[in-house]
């Protein structure tokens, strides 16, 4: 019996032994990635310029530059979106507003900013243009913003287009710093990050959580390598030369994507055009979503695309985020030893990562203790968008069905 007591009890160490191993060498894991990702992202920052330290270009050096919007109901922020782009100081531009089937004031907002341009002197303003373009049908096969976008494009007059949204506002040299880096860099697409404005705590988190997981997926400063097939695109600044944007394909080859923006600067780049991400904090800026509940609703669109609406790795992805994002504050309290100094470590790569990207936005460095808080807000994000799509069939978007199979067709 003392045999056999005895041989139970060295099974059990053995065991206890083998699952404390397991789990130091998790958070030795997990450790070292996000050590590798901090590096990363710090050496990457460094390659990614900020566009308010380039000069403006000259007007004798400057092309002609179509500004394209597309809005759907955005009559809350519209006009002074307009006002932003109608005041920019840049010698040749127009600006072609889409009003995308709008139930509410947007089309008559626009309307209203056209008639007030008309009835003023072109002495004051002899350098730009703006034309609105309204659309009361949807082809099918279409999503409604790129619909909007090609349309907008195909009514351009410009050597360069500038995509953007109807929420942006523009400091008034934007336009001119960025065309002059364009034209000294020979880039045929620049995007551009805007400063976020985020009004509340909760939203603080899940922006900037956001920013760390864009920035760590996608390694933006790897776009302007030719030989790498990293590719960037914002939906606030996409400016894309004419004829390589044409070239492309335009938005009719990515006519189903919610992540357009993205998947532009993918056929740009496959199509061999240049491109590259520039910072520009303090030239542009956006209130993205006001709560965190309009954040979530606002990303169940593109959130499943990002993985080509493939359900089991999206949900692997989810469960994988709870256990490098969320789970190493937890262990804090559950863990001792070694395996609890590990997770230290861990806990406090994600508070300076977090902490500097809050920083760099103009918030406290502090935040950066809430970074369990914005990745479980992202992961819930991700995991209710799948969840919903997969339950719908597809996505509703501004009160739009689109369904998953048309969806996953348009592979890009």
């Amino acid at each position: 019996m003392a045999t056999k007591k005895s041989t139970k009890a060295t099974r059990a160490r053995n065991s206890r032994s083998r699952s404390d191993s397991v789990r130091i060498g998790f958070a030795a894991l997990t450790l070292g990635t996000f050590a590798v990702v901090a590096a990363a992202l710090a050496l990457g920052r460094r390659r990614i310029r900020d566009l308010r330290d380039v000069p403006p270009v000259s007007d004798d050096d400057a092309p002609m530059v179509s500004i394209l919007v597309a809005a759907l109901n955005e009559e809350t922020t519209v006009g002074a979106a307009m006002q932003s782009l109608l005041s920019l100081d840049y010698p040749n531009y127009e600006v072609v507003a889409v009003n995308d089937r709008s139930t509410d004031r947007t089309g008559e907002i626009l309307d209203q900013v056209w008639r007030g341009l008309q009835s003023t002197s072109q002495e004051h303003a002899p350098h730009r243009e703006f034309r609105v373009v309204h659309i009361e049908t949807l082809p099918d096969g279409w999503l409604g913003k790129n619909h909007a976008l090609q349309m907008a494009a195909e009514a351009a007059h410009g050597e360069l287009l500038l995509f953007t949204d109807a929420d942006i506002h523009f400091e008034r040299t934007a336009l001119a710093r960025a065309v002059r880096y364009m034209k000294e860099n020979g880039i045929d697409h620049l995007a551009a990050i805007p400063q976020i404005a985020a009004p509340g705590l909760w939203i603080k988190l899940a922006v900037h959580f956001f920013s760390f997981a864009f920035a760590a997926f996608m390694q933006p400063w790897k776009a302007a390598d030719p030989k790498s097939s990293r590719h960037i695109g914002v939906g606030a600044f996409n400016l894309v030369r004419a004829a390589v944007y044409r070239r492309a394909g335009g938005h009719a080859r990515i006519r189903m994507r919610p992540d357009d923006d993205i998947k532009l600067g993918k056929i740009v780049k496959e199509s061999g055009g240049r491109q590259e991400l520039i910072n520009a904090a303090g030239m542009l800026e956006v209130t993205w979503y006001p709560t965190v509940r309009e954040f979530v609703r606002g990303l169940e669109k593109n959130t499943f695309s990002s993985l080509e609406y493939n359900a089991p790795l999206t949900l692997l992805v989810c469960a994988a985020a709870v256990g490098i994002h969320i789970w190493p504050s937890a262990a804090l309290f559950v863990t001792r030893g070694l395996e609890r100094k590990l997770w230290s470590g861990v806990v406090a790569i994600q508070t300076t990562l977090l902490g500097a990207i809050a920083r760099e936005a103009g918030d406290t460095p502090l935040l950066g203790i809430g970074y369990p808080v914005g990745a479980a807000i992202f992961t819930y994000t991700i995991t209710a968008a799948t969840l919903k799509t997969l339950v719908r069939g597809g996505i509703e978007w501004r009160g739009t069905h689109y369904s998953l199979e048309a969806l996953r067709a348009n592979r890009v």
